[in-house]
């Protein structure tokens, strides 16, 4: 809404801050609303000090970008790549639930502007994963909207259900009988996909809060 960037200032003493930080293991969160829309320049200044810095500290660092993916084209791919990134896709199934939870301005498909990205992001090895938001409009249809990824490609996906908004019974409901359909698909379609239902590993319950420190881009600093 304000449409402003983050100053490169700001998102360096943001790395700083975060290497102020003791523990050996440490994350670099880049999210949004959408992220991408900060310059490509901003990035590739802000990977390199991020991993120089932190090599020089000996701390173990990893770099997500939470992004909708509509923004990619090769040289952010090949940036990603260069410096390992690791890339959360927000895609929350078949278009319809994705167009239900994503709708556009202009009316326009935000879901086939995700999909045409993915064959290359595959075929460089980036390590990505999709995160699928489940809101009450979409309970009903999480084991089709799980499938349709599994078809896509992914290899980790990870549900997140939605929180602040109102849940119903009926979609409470919905939502259990869902989850029931997907433990009975999984066993299979780990198999043939070969991939991983992130939730088993690293669920945690829906919670108002978490653990990290945001900056924002002005430079406030908020939990």
């Amino acid at each position: 809404r304000r449409k402003k960037n983050m100053p490169l200032p700001y998102l360096l003493k943001a790395i700083d801050f975060l290497l102020t930080s003791k523990k050996d293991e440490l994350q670099l969160h880049f999210f949004g609303a959408e992220p991408l829309l900060l310059q490509y320049e901003v990035y590739a200044h802000a990977f390199r000090y991020a991993y120089e810095k932190s090599g020089v500290l000996n701390r173990n660092l990893k770099v997500i970008v939470t992004t909708n993916g509509a923004l990619f084209n090769k040289k952010w791919i090949d940036l990603f790549k260069k410096y390992n990134i690791y890339l959360e896709i927000s895609l929350d199934g078949a278009p319809k639930s994705h167009n239900i939870n994503r709708p556009q301005r202009n009316r326009g498909n935000s879901y086939h502007k995700i999909i045409r990205h993915l064959s290359p992001l595959f075929a460089a090895g980036i390590n990505v994963q999709v995160s699928m938001v489940i809101s009450p409009k979409t309970a009903d249809k999480i084991n089709e909207n799980f499938l349709h990824l599994a078809h896509l490609g992914f290899k980790k996906i990870f549900m997140m259900v939605a929180n602040c908004v109102h849940w119903p019974e009926e979609t409470l409901a919905s939502l259990k009988n869902e989850l029931k359909k997907v433990e009975a698909s999984y066993p299979d379609i780990s198999r043939t996909y070969s991939l991983t239902l992130l939730n088993l590993r690293d669920w945690v319950k829906p919670m108002r809060m978490n653990t990290e420190l945001a900056v924002d881009v002005d430079g406030s600093i908020y939990s």
